[in-house]
């Protein structure tokens, strides 16, 4: 802080706004997150847990080498927080467990001016400095001088407690003159460089990924095509094997060539013999014929002596075809009497034929008949397996709507047990969890054990559906049991009380996720809403899905903070309800 004679004269009020608030989130701010970082990670500890966290840390693609080797310096240095700024700070409190949950409207954007949650708060301290160190103008009007200075004050207070809660409003009157105006602009031109040039580091090293990305599938085709000219060496190999073994067998086929010419000329002495055979033959058939022509002469004249005869036989043969005529006369009458029969028979074969055809057109058609039956069989079948799913999917409906008429019944009779005894008070968080609910149609409530969180959530569970009669109210204990018995077109108001168990975290991402996202669906649609409780020490377990999932991306209720504490009267009031309850006895 600076004092003595002023050169204000130079300086705009804008400017000097600009300066005061500067200064504010150089000095004051950066060293609130810092007193909240040694809080939760004190400093004789931090070497350990920034072990623990090395994977996590360099995997982050938006850490840069310098920060990391302040985070890991070289043997024999000690790692300080003092020597991180406020960007390395909230990254560290982002990845390192137990990790800060982040507002709802991210960590990369003003926070609602209501949220007053520490990652609330961080992001504050964060936004403020990139739009400082980005600003070119350099200037800030009175009214965002007041909206910003307001805003970050009370982050510096919760984050860091009273003491810089008071340097931060002992800040707003500082006096700035001409070495100081010069000292804080020389750090925000410092400051505006180191991001610009950490922005093109990251954009580096982004490069350097990807040519390391590169010079790996080079590697990979280097590799793949040794491996290949390997694989065509050793083919090499093989085939002059089998070249090798081929000639082995051309020499075999040669030396059974030689047998076969050998045995080709065994079988032509065999074949001149045979010929020699034949013309031998064949002169024996030359003398049968000369003495058949013999024997031929011999019978022409032995025929001759017999025509003599024949011719002497010849009259008594005319006196015979005399007969033969008349008896030719009757076999004619009679030949036509066969033919008229054989013009009937004709017909009928006609008729035959055509009884034939009708009959063969008669079987297409029962053959086409048969196969039209075939397929109505088939399909019938079919039929019968579509009737026979029907039942079974039936038979599914009718089981899951009686768990969860078992279900509603259950969470009747426990939300009437509590009614009857009549020990409730109504606080900030049923009020809150109203809200939230209706806002949005998922309410999570979470706090240490014996906070009240199920207490509270089947009461706002009976508040709701007390005013709207339409829905159903059921109390689940697992996310199986929530995909077995809501459907989309139900009304309903879901409680899944410790939803991923109630000491240790039960959490499987791959059986999980699509329930949740079905969930998500359902709730979108407006059909029904859901109440969720889990204990803090097993949604700190399972982060990953409550910073990542869209169903959890709303504000919740947190029963462990101070915003939730019980006032006087709402403890005065529950003493006297479970007095009247329990009367005289020991509570």
């Amino acid at each position: 802080m600076a004092s003595g004679g002023t050169n204000m004269s130079q300086l705009s009020i804008e400017e000097s706004n600009f300066l005061r608030f500067y200064y504010l989130n150089l000095k004051v701010a950066s060293k609130a997150v810092r007193v909240y970082f040694d809080s939760v990670h004190p400093p004789s500890g931090l070497a350990g847990e920034l072990g623990k966290t090395s994977v996590t840390l360099n995997g982050l693609r938006f850490i840069t080498k310098l920060q990391l080797q302040t985070l890991y310096p070289s043997t024999g240095s000690n790692v300080r927080s003092e020597d991180f700024d406020t960007t390395l700070i909230v990254c560290l409190l982002r990845n390192m467990t137990p990790r800060e949950c982040p507002p709802i409207t991210g960590w990369d954007n003003i926070p609602q001016p209501g949220d007053t949650s520490t990652g609330a708060d961080l992001a504050r301290v964060k936004w403020y400095r990139n739009k400082l160190a980005h600003s070119e103008v350099g200037k800030l009007s009175p009214a965002d001088f007041t909206q910003y200075w307001g805003d970050l004050e009370g982050a510096i207070g919760r984050l860091g407690g009273k003491t810089l809660l008071k340097e931060a409003q002992s800040a707003q009157h500082i006096v700035l003159d001409k070495s100081l105006t010069e000292m804080l602009n020389m750090v925000r031109v410092c400051e505006h460089n180191v991001a610009e040039h950490a922005e093109k580091i990251s954009s580096l090293q982004v490069d350097i990924d990807d040519q390391k990305t590169i010079k790996l599938e080079h590697e990979n085709k280097i590799q793949r095509l040794h491996d290949s000219l390997q694989q065509g060496k050793g083919e090499a190999l093989n085939l002059a094997t089998e070249l090798s073994d081929q000639k082995g067998i051309i020499d075999k086929c040669q030396e059974e060539i030689e047998a076969c010419s050998k045995e080709i000329k065994k079988m032509g002495h065999i074949m001149e013999r045979i010929q020699a055979k034949a013309l031998d033959r064949q002169n024996q058939i030359d003398k049968l014929t000369r003495h058949l022509v013999e024997l031929d002469c011999k019978h022409d004249k032995k025929m001759k002596e017999f025509d003599d005869q024949m011719e002497l036989q010849g009259e008594d043969m005319a006196k015979h075809d005399v007969q033969l005529t008349n008896h030719d006369g009757q076999l004619a009458k009679h030949d036509e009497q066969i033919t008229i029969h054989g013009e009937q028979l004709a017909k009928l074969d006609g008729q035959f034929a055509e009884q034939g055809e009708k009959i063969a057109i008669y079987d297409d058609q029962l053959a086409n008949h048969d196969e039209q039956i075939m397929e109505q069989g088939e399909q019938m079948a079919k039929h019968d397996t579509q009737i026979a799913t029907c039942v079974k999917d039936i038979d599914i409906v009718k089981k899951k709507q009686h768990d969860a008429g078992v279900a509603s019944d259950d969470t009747k009779a426990l939300i009437e047990g509590d009614l009857k005894e009549d020990t409730f008070v109504m606080t900030k968080a049923v009020t809150d969890g109203l809200l939230l609910l209706k806002q949005n149609g998922v309410l999570l409530i979470t706090g240490h054990a014996g906070t009240g969180k199920s207490r509270i959530s089947r009461h706002i569970l009976h508040m709701v559906c007390s005013e709207n009669n339409t829905y159903k109210y059921l109390k689940l204990n697992t996310l199986e049991e929530l995909e077995n018995m809501i459907h989309r077109e139900e009304h309903a108001m879901v409680l899944l009380d410790d939803i991923f168990g109630e000491t240790n975290c039960i959490y499987n991402r791959e059986k999980y996720v699509p329930i949740l996202d079905k969930v998500h669906a359902y709730v979108c649609q407006g059909n029904i809403k859901v109440i969720i409780t889990i204990r803090d020490t097993v949604k700190r377990q399972c982060q990953e899905v409550f910073e990542n999932h869209r169903l959890f991306q709303f504000q919740f209720i947190d029963l462990s903070s101070n915003n939730y504490e019980l006032a006087n009267f709402e403890k005065e009031r529950f003493s006297t309800n479970t007095c009247k309850q329990f009367g005289n006895q020991t509570i």
